[in-house]
């Protein structure tokens, strides 16, 4: 019955199978889906979740079992263009095609959440800054791999940005942080 009224759903995926995400399409109102521990979410549960066109937040904590191509497909062609917060947090096997494949297909994002996902690297979150203009946080909390390049692009293109959280990235420079502050310094670091 709430199928075509229901808009906002928040549910603990850890005692769903691959099965139950693939009938979330059937949910075509929903603007705010955020799911914790999708350690069950397959190819085919993604897939149908990236059919939600209306979606505004996603949340998929946890999704182990998703490929990198996954993520580059169920982003591709702006299916989800009305994003404004996403968080893939604990997304491990998310790479820079994944980040890349979000970042030119949700260009409205203003909050993104991408803690501990350790293949992330400078290359992705450089696509992230020039193509999100609109992004106002941005948290990298344990994404081991970056080094910092991205955050020289930053004050070219994020000019509404308020906060980045880099706690547990150890390879990024305090020099890399006080630039930032200068040329922002409102701007919460963490």
């Amino acid at each position: 019955k709430l199928k075509p009224t229901l808009q906002h759903f928040i549910i603990d995926g850890e005692t769903l199978t691959d099965e139950s995400f693939t009938h979330f399409s059937e949910l075509t109102c929903l603007v705010d889906l955020r799911i914790s521990f999708c350690d069950s979410m397959d190819s085919p549960g993604f897939r149908e979740i990236s059919r939600l066109s209306s979606l505004e937040f996603l949340k998929l904590r946890r999704a182990g079992n998703l490929m990198s191509v996954d993520f580059v497909q169920g982003f591709s062609d702006m299916k989800l263009k009305n994003l404004l917060h996403l968080n893939l947090s604990e997304c491990a096997t998310l790479c820079d095609d994944g980040l890349i494949s979000v970042s030119l297909n949700c260009p409205m994002l203003s909050e993104l959440i991408l803690c501990w996902c350790w293949e992330l690297t400078d290359q992705s979150l450089c696509s992230v800054v020039n193509n999100c203009k609109f992004l106002s946080e941005i948290n990298l909390c344990g994404v081991v791999r970056l080094s910092g390049e991205f955050l020289c692009e930053i004050p070219g293109s994020l000019i509404g940005l308020k906060s980045v959280d880099l706690e547990q990235v150890p390879n990024i420079d305090v020099h890399q942080l006080l630039d930032l502050l200068e040329w922002n310094p409102d701007l919460n670091i963490k």
